[in-house]
């Protein structure tokens, strides 16, 4: 971890102190951050924090979702003062922070899934009490239900359309090493391997997909630290990424698929994966743009609800 990032962490620590008292016992780091597998923009000798970062926050009392709201476009702007990111809308993509909120008494109920492996096993406790991750019982990643695997690569596919749609190199090629990633991720997670850690992962994914491993590897190298010379083959990478991310969508059985109870937000993911597949390979922003940003604007409002 950086010194800016950590001293950034710490001004948003603090304002959640603040905010909460003596309701607060821990804040965790979590996701590719919270792993140290975190992206990295490099652009004119400056760098900084790519699309996210995701906290959980372990309080006492449960926090309400508008006081959740505030925090997270305060913290936000500690990183990024200029961010026009809204959570619960469609808006152009821009930097933000997420946040998580659970009772303490909350944390033995956990069950399995990828957020909670991640969050016992491979997250950072930034403040407070550095043990309350025991709380959380013993996790198997073969336990984790297949539909955190399919609900990562829808997304995924909805991170594509909102690449595809702003047209800028940078979001495009991030949100196709994401997807290529994730893609690994969702194999493992079908097949109750999936791990926290990259190197598991890859050992995993070595006996289950031998042909697909290099193309795993390859992207998940590239994810650390993104300059300006990785953007001159952006379209390439995205295309790429479609078709990793649409094939590794037809490994997940009909007949699960066929189960899902057909919800608002199921019929926008379905919406979503048919309008990737129709997408011309020559990336045009304007393409579909209404389109997407409907389906941007549905799935995050269905959401935040």
């Amino acid at each position: 971890m950086n010194r800016k990032f950590s001293q950034q962490l710490n001004l948003i620590s603090d304002l959640i102190k603040t905010k909460l008292g003596n309701n607060l016992i821990s804040i965790i780091l979590i996701g590719g951050y919270g792993r140290d597998e975190g992206t990295f923009f490099l652009k004119n000798k400056t760098i900084s924090l790519v699309n996210d970062i995701d906290l959980v926050i372990i309080s006492h009392r449960s926090m309400s979702k508008s006081i959740l709201k505030q925090l997270m476009d305060q913290a936000a702007k500690i990183i990024k003062p200029d961010t026009q990111y809204v959570h619960e809308k469609y808006c152009p993509i821009d930097f933000h922070v997420d946040l998580f909120n659970f009772k303490k008494k909350d944390l033995s109920g956990f069950k399995p899934s990828q957020f909670s492996l991640d969050l016992k096993y491979a997250s950072q406790v930034i403040y407070g009490n550095k043990n309350i991750l025991r709380l959380i019982p013993e996790l198997k990643a073969e336990n984790i239900p297949v539909n955190d695997g399919l609900m990562l690569l829808h997304n995924r596919v909805l991170s594509l359309l909102e690449a595809y749609q702003s047209g800028q190199s940078e979001w495009i090629y991030y949100f196709s090493l994401k997807a290529i990633i994730d893609s690994s991720v969702a194999i493992l997670i079908k097949e109750k391997q999936y791990s926290p850690y990259h190197k598991l992962r890859m050992t995993a994914l070595k006996k289950l997909k031998p042909q697909s491993l290099a193309i795993f590897q390859r992207y998940a190298a590239k994810r650390y630290l993104i300059k300006s010379s990785d953007l001159i083959n952006y379209k390439k990478h995205w295309s790429i990424a479609r078709k990793v991310l649409l094939e590794t969508l037809d490994q997940y059985p009909h007949s699960f698929l066929a189960r899902l109870r057909p919800s608002s937000i199921d019929k926008i993911k379905q919406t979503a994966v048919r309008l990737l597949k129709s997408l011309p390979l020559k990336i045009q922003p304007l393409h579909s743009q209404k389109q997407i940003h409907q389906i941007i604007d549905a799935w995050k409002r269905s959401s935040w609800e």
